[in-house]
C-alpha cells in the first residue's frame, strides 16, 4: 500500500479544472493554462495529459480553438479512475525484482491488499464533480 501520490493528486486537480470550465461553458483548456492553475510545468501537465487521454478520460484537440477538454461528464469520471490511470503500480500490482522484494511484498501484501481494495472502492464512490463541487469558486478562470 502506497500514499495517493502528488501525480495522482495534480491528475485530480487538473480533471477538477476541466470540469470546472466545462460547467462554465468555458472552451477547452491549454497545458499552459492548466499549468498557471495548478503551479507547474506546461510539459508536466502535456505528459499527464498523455496518459489521461489513454485511460479516455480527456479529449485533446490541436491548432486554434483546440485544447483539453474532459471526455465525459464530471459526474461520471470517478476519483478511481484518475488513480488508476496515473498510478501504474497500484493498477498493475507491485513489482517484486529479488529475493528480499519478493519477502518485502509478500509481508506487506497480507494487509496491503485490503487497504488497496478499501482505498479503490472509496474512491470509486466519488467523482471528479464532487470535487471541484468543494473547490473554492476563487480558482483562476481559465481564460481563452
Amino acid at each position: 500500500m502506497s500514499p495517493i501520490s502528488p501525480r495522482v493528486e495534480t491528475a485530480v486537480h487538473l480533471l477538477v479544472i476541466l470540469a470546472r470550465a466545462a460547467r462554465s461553458g468555458e472552451r477547452a483548456a491549454t497545458s499552459e493554462q492548466i499549468a498557471d492553475s495548478i503551479g507547474t510545468n506546461p510539459v508536466v501537465v502535456r505528459r499527464l495529459v498523455g496518459v489521461l487521454r489513454k485511460a479516455k478520460l480527456v479529449n485533446t484537440k490541436r491548432g486554434i480553438g483546440g485544447g483539453i477538454v474532459l471526455a465525459r461528464p464530471a459526474d461520471k469520471v470517478s476519483l478511481r479512475d484518475a488513480y488508476e490511470a496515473v498510478d501504474k503500480k497500484a493498477a498493475a500490482g507491485r513489482g517484486k525484482s529479488d529475493a528480499i522484494g519478493v519477502s518485502v511484498n509478500q509481508f506487506l501484501g497480507k494487509n496491503a491488499t485490503q487497504i488497496d481494495k478499501f482505498r479503490a472502492d472509496l474512491l470509486s464512490k466519488s467523482t471528479i464533480a464532487d470535487v471541484e463541487k468543494g473547490a473554492p469558486a476563487t480558482q483562476k478562470k481559465v481564460k481563452r
